[in-house]
């Protein structure tokens, strides 16, 4: 099963300002139905350290989620990591 990176701040998804980006569920399932996925694991990091999920982290996902149910494909997992340490929603009951 090939893996593929769907996008990046500027590749697909618009870079909003220095510290954050815009994400578009619709661009992210798009992308992934282009790849002929059925599983999609997100990722980004969080330049300060702080690898716990904002509001707006939760709030994506669950669009992200829902968006993926749609097209009757799964989001495993939604990551966010810095340079110490990594949070999963799946391990932490979020997903």
């Amino acid at each position: 099963m090939p893996i593929s990176s769907c996008g990046t701040a500027s590749k697909g998804w618009r870079k909003a300002q220095s510290i954050a980006a815009a994400v578009y569920p619709r661009r992210v399932i798009g992308a992934a139905l282009r790849r002929g996925a059925f599983a999609i694991v997100l990722a980004h990091n969080h330049p300060n350290g702080n690898v716990s999920p904002t509001d707006q982290d939760k709030l994506l996902t669950r669009a992200i989620v829902l968006a993926a149910e749609a097209v009757n494909a799964r989001v495993v997992d939604h990551l966010i990591v810095s340079a110490q340490e990594t949070f999963s929603f799946r391990k932490a009951g979020l997903l």
